[in-house]
């Protein structure tokens, strides 16, 4: 795959594609000395200070990873799928600064696709990393209590696969369930040494919010999925992008503020 192809696959605007190529062809020999550097550890993307300048470094990076995604198992359209993320991040530039590059705080994301850690199927993510108790040693404002008896192998550093909601509003059954019959299947024939776990922290699993839901709620059986190991409430009403909402969760948001909070939810496979 070529990168002209791989932009236009990400869903870049012509706008954008030319912005990245003639990144690509002013600064050649520049982005040249700059992954060499990189593959070396001399430099990290942090040490670019252009952020159009890191997202044609991004790119070219991400499409080296694009083989080695495919040797996992996974489909084109998987692998695709997943690096869209760097195109979102770029967007997100774009909306506020005028022009795409990939912020210095988004790096940390953008870092599992090369570490080859980050995996989208359908409505969800999937990261391969360490599990962190978001407790009261880590966090100073709604931290959870943990009810630790429920999985007692499950231990801060264990390995895990982190889930993350894409959007709410695609959590429809079927596409939750095709997502976590094809992430079981998948993870388990990576055969990491102790990765038994999927870990969840999200708003989407909080109780007195889904208990308010009506009955055939998608969130009510994307919940199912789930054993709930602690939760905590919060008051700020700003876990998650309302403004495009014009679901009843929005609406029992605004009304009640004894439903907001994070829950955290495993799933052992």
């Amino acid at each position: 795959m070529k990168i002209e192809e791989l932009n236009h696959e990400l869903g870049f605007c012509e706008d954008s594609r030319v912005h990245i190529r003639f990144y690509l062809y002013m600064y050649k020999e520049r982005i040249k000395v700059l992954r060499e550097l990189f593959w070396r550890k001399e430099i990290t993307l942090a040490d670019i200070k252009d952020p159009a300048l890191r997202l044609s470094v991004i790119l070219l990076e991400v499409l080296d990873r694009y083989d080695e995604y495919i040797a996992k198992g996974l489909y084109h359209s998987e692998v695709i799928d997943t690096f869209k993320a760097v195109k979102e991040k770029a967007m997100i530039h774009k909306e506020k600064e005028g022009y795409i590059g990939i912020y210095l705080e988004d790096l940390p994301y953008l870092r599992h696709i090369l570490d080859g850690t980050i995996f989208r199927f359908g409505p969800l993510e999937y990261i391969l990393t360490k599990m962190v108790f978001l407790d009261k040693r880590i966090m100073d404002k709604c931290f959870i209590t943990f009810d630790h008896t429920i999985f007692p192998t499950l231990k801060n550093n264990t390995p895990i696969v982190l889930l993350r909601v894409r959007d709410h509003r695609l959590l429809e059954r079927k596409r939750v369930e095709d997502s976590l019959h094809k992430a079981r299947y998948f993870f388990r024939g990576l055969q990491i040494s102790g990765l038994s776990f999927m870990v969840l922290y999200s708003w989407t699993l909080f109780e007195p919010l889904v208990e308010r839901l009506p009955l055939d709620h998608e969130l009510r059986s994307f919940q199912k999925h789930f054993t709930l190991i602690g939760s905590c409430a919060d008051d700020t009403k700003t876990k998650f992008d309302l403004s495009r909402d014009t679901s009843i969760i929005k609406d029992i948001y605004l009304s009640d503020n004894k439903v907001s909070g994070v829950a955290c939810g495993v799933i052992r496979f």
